[in-house]
């Protein structure tokens, strides 16, 4: 852990430990992020942005869509972003689950986006109508919080037969501001050109990210600095509204 800043890999794996942990009476199994020590530049950045991930995928729970359970917590000049499993019950259970990267490759080879994903899942019957929508939601949301890391091994499903249902969301922060090379980045967001095939969820998700943008603009727990970047890209995501309006 000492020095080791936390990334994104190609894969997508991000340095965090496993850990059962008994809360109010309840076995919890958790994934615990964490950031290097928050008096370095890259420390303060990821920490930030794991208060970004909690604000994030809480918002995904108030928009319906499952997402996982996070606590956040402080400590030895560290933040902490506990996850709870979701492929795992009670102190030794397991539950079953598979990554759309793996899905898409046995099917049909393509990596392209979630969106795409959910199209080619729906009409294959491979994946219900309401997971396809929620999965087509969450792509553009995360266009519209500046997830840069929406790769396949980022979502996770479970089923057999050829039918898989949606697992809940996690890794929905804005990476597209992750340090690298020592240096906290601070590059204007330019929101991404949108899919019309994901039209039905443009009004729902730009609501979303709006209020993301938001509450981590006003989040004491995200450094000045960032709450500043927060505030523009929350004007920026709000001139979208009365942008042309992407119709199904």
């Amino acid at each position: 852990m000492d020095g080791q800043p936390v990334g994104s890999s190609a894969g997508g794996e991000q340095p965090k430990f496993t850990v059962s942990i008994e809360r109010a009476g309840e076995v919890l199994n958790v994934l615990v992020k964490f950031s290097p020590p928050i008096d370095s530049i890259e420390g303060r950045r990821w920490a930030d942005l794991l208060v970004c991930e909690q604000i994030a995928l809480q918002l995904v729970q108030e928009k319906g869509v499952p997402a996982v359970k996070t606590a956040l917590l402080e400590s030895e000049g560290r933040v902490f972003l506990e996850v709870v499993r979701f492929d795992r019950v009670r102190r030794f259970g397991r539950l079953p689950m598979i990554s759309l990267r793996a899905i898409d490759n046995e099917f049909y080879g393509r990596q392209d986006n979630w969106v795409a994903a959910a199209k080619r899942m729906e009409a294959d019957n491979r994946m219900s109508r309401d997971d396809a929508r929620n999965l087509r939601w969450l792509s553009v949301f995360g266009d519209l919080i500046a997830n840069t890391d929406q790769h396949f091994c980022n979502i996770s499903l479970a089923g057999e037969a050829g039918h898989y249902s949606l697992l809940p969301a996690y890794d929905m922060l804005p990476m597209f501001y992750r340090p690298m090379d020592g240096a906290a980045p601070v590059n204007t967001f330019r929101p991404p050109v949108f899919s019309t095939s994901a039209a039905g969820e443009w009004d729902s998700a730009l609501g979303a990210a709006i209020v993301f943008w938001e509450r981590a603009g006003e989040d004491l727990r995200v450094s000045q600095d960032f709450r500043q970047i927060c505030r523009a890209n929350l004007e920026i995501v709000r001139d979208l509204e009365a942008g042309p309006r992407l119709v199904e």
